[in-house]
């Protein structure tokens, strides 16, 4: 694309029990959105039988430059369908 790209990071806290793979899952398939290229993992650790993991998204399009708050309205998709699964953002 011509037009500059924006990132976003997302940090959570899920049960220890809960895999990455199902997290993915989630990132992949319960959200729709044709700005994100590539989620990606870029932290995880383990305290007091939780995982908290972090991704980092890149938003771009190929038609115009996005703002901040389409950028934003994004984003609050990813944090409904973690809140919807009992996720912690932090």
């Amino acid at each position: 694309s011509l037009y500059p790209f924006s990132t976003r990071d997302i940090s959570f806290w899920v049960p220890e029990d809960v895999t990455i793979e199902k997290v993915t899952t989630l990132l992949l398939k319960e959200v729709s959105s044709l700005l994100v290229k590539n989620p990606k993992q870029v932290d995880m650790f383990e305290k007091e039988g939780r995982v908290s993991y972090t991704f980092s998204f890149v938003f771009q399009s190929f038609e115009k430059t996005l703002t901040d708050d389409e950028v934003n309205k994004e984003m609050e998709q990813y944090y409904q369908v973690f809140k919807e699964q009992g996720y912690e953002i932090r």
